[in-house]
């Protein structure tokens, strides 16, 4: 775990040298948020091969050395004022964490790890409440905005490019098998996504 924490140390320590959580900037143009993007999947490349490995390979008596330093990458600045597009974008390290580990885990069917991996859940300020990852670091939340800024006309580009991002780690099968393995896996965000959905709106 040491080795782990390390990493993330790193990682939070030069996310905190970007413009990630500069959340009161007012441009917001294509290449500022692209900017921003790349940047992060740049600084978490060391921390993402770690995690989708451990998705892979690890067995449930470490589970919760993962999610330790997984809800530390979950944890962002709180503003004061801000634009929501910045501070929606600043949760994308937890989405890449998520979706390395998740995708590990189904590739090699270690499903004590994704079940711990879901079940991760972190306190949402604006609310009060105790949510869980894959809601508060959904594709669709972090790039709410992206397709007004950028004027993407693909149905829904955060997915193709989660998918073309990931793809390398999947030299070794064919591409239909990586497809399914993706697939399963956003499939079953969205199953999630949409369970939460429905309990927060009956206990409204």
């Amino acid at each position: 775990e040491a080795k782990l924490k390390s990493v993330v140390d790193q990682t939070l320590n030069a996310l905190k040298q970007t413009n990630l959580y500069n959340y009161n900037d007012n441009s917001v143009t294509v290449e500022e948020f692209n900017a921003r993007k790349q940047k992060v999947e740049e600084l978490l490349k060391a921390l993402i091969t770690i995690c989708f490995n451990f998705g892979r390979w690890a067995n449930k008596s470490q589970t919760r050395v993962i999610v330790r330093q997984f809800e530390r990458i979950l944890q962002i600045p709180e503003p004061n004022s801000y634009k929501e597009i910045w501070e929606n974008l600043a949760r994308y390290p937890g989405l890449l964490i998520l979706y390395a580990t998740g995708l590990g885990a189904i590739y090699n069917g270690n499903m004590d790890i994704l079940e711990s991996t879901l079940n991760v859940k972190l306190y949402n300020r604006s609310n009060g409440e105790n949510e869980p990852v894959y809601y508060l670091t959904s594709a669709f939340n972090v790039f709410r905005y992206y397709k007004d800024v950028t004027k993407d006309k693909r149905y829904f580009p955060a997915s193709d490019d989660l998918f073309d991002l990931f793809k390398p780690y999947f030299v070794d099968l064919a591409l239909e098998k990586y497809e399914d393995i993706f697939d399963s896996f956003e499939y079953l965000l969205s199953l999630n996504y949409g369970d939460w959905e429905i309990k927060k709106n009956k206990s409204e």
